[in-house]
């Protein structure tokens, strides 16, 4: 972990509010020497940092600057009473968080964030089916992608018979495997008219590089069957 020492206030305020990781808000919080128990969750610590740290990054009002965008959201921040309401909501489930609305406007920044994060990280399970002839012969495909709100997200993503139940797969990533593309030459015919000296012509067309086949969620019987199955072809380790 870097040294903080170094950072201001101010930076340790922003990597405080954009962070989602709770090693980074753990370090932060002992070397402020601010109080946590070993199963605080990532929105009490910041819960618990914030305030901390706009305290030491207050200026005088008569001294702020109110045309200064990033003053003017200190200030505002300092405004905002701290509610139990508040601590609940970043506390909650993934899966409850996914389901609000993230354009609220009676929820905080933070809580904005989280309700965004939640809702790029659902899982959904799909079968996901590779179009592009080039790549015929890949058995699946790593996808990453990154944002301020996720941080980075990586996952493997069969096809084929790999594939033959379907794979949980963050939303974030449908999102770019659905926007992808792959390059075709295609010829142009044109009706009622013969290329001169038989020469033919082409044009690239672009055309989506994966199908994603959207399945129900597993029932609890399924889910049983399948981890029969994978207990009996050894793809689960029962040694531990």
């Amino acid at each position: 972990m870097d040294d903080i020492s170094n950072k201001t206030p101010e930076e340790l305020l922003i990597m405080v509010e954009n962070t989602e990781d709770k090693e980074v808000l753990r370090y932060i919080a002992n070397e402020l020497e601010v109080s946590f128990s070993g199963n605080t969750g990532i929105g009490t610590l910041k819960e618990k940092l914030i305030p901390v740290l706009q305290n030491k990054t207050e200026i005088p009002e008569k001294e702020l600057d109110m045309e200064d965008p990033i003053q003017a959201a200190l200030a505002a921040q300092k405004t905002q009473p701290k509610t139990e309401k508040s601590k609940k909501i970043l506390d909650m489930p993934r899966t409850a968080l996914a389901l609000m609305d993230p354009h609220n406007e009676n929820l905080s920044t933070l809580e904005k964030r989280a309700i965004v994060r939640a809702k790029a990280m659902r899982l959904h399970r799909v079968k996901v089916h590779n179009l592009d002839p080039n790549d015929s012969a890949l058995e699946g495909v790593i996808k990453t992608v990154y944002n301020k709100f996720t941080g980075k997200v990586t996952k493997y993503i069969p096809f084929g018979d790999e594939n033959e139940h379907g794979w949980h797969v963050p939303e974030i990533l449908l999102n770019v495997l659905k926007e992808e593309k792959y390059s075709m030459r295609k010829e142009v015919k044109q009706r009622g008219q013969v290329s001169s000296f038989g020469v033919k012509q082409y044009k690239t067309v672009h055309l989506p590089k994966y199908n994603v086949e959207y399945l129900d969620a597993l029932s609890k019987e399924e889910i049983a069957g399948l981890a029969q199955d994978q207990k009996a072809r050894g793809a689960i380790d029962t040694s531990s």
